[in-house]
């Protein structure tokens, strides 16, 4: 639930927890071990209004990750998402 906010506070950002599932997660960190590969921390920098991105599986396989306000949009997570997606089916196909 939202709480009711004066006019003088305003939502900025939101923090996320994405959970994968630990074969996804694993797929994940060995991309990231790649030299030859752009870790998904600076790919998801790369999304507008996407930043504070955390994830090394210690805590589980979740990607924790902040999205300004004007930028949480269907349109954003569609590419956080297709990221994501692109780099554990690389992964899981070697």
């Amino acid at each position: 639930m939202k709480p009711k906010l004066s006019p003088n506070v305003d939502v900025v950002a939101t923090e996320y927890c994405i959970t994968l599932s630990t074969k996804e997660m694993l797929a994940l960190l060995d991309y990231d071990n790649s030299i030859y590969n752009t870790p998904l921390v600076y790919t998801l920098k790369g999304v507008v209004g996407v930043k504070d991105i955390e994830y090394e599986g210690y805590y589980g396989p979740h990607i924790y990750l902040t999205i300004d306000a004007d930028c949480d949009t269907k349109e954003t997570w569609k590419k956080i998402f297709k990221i994501i997606r692109n780099i554990v089916s690389t992964k899981e196909k070697k």
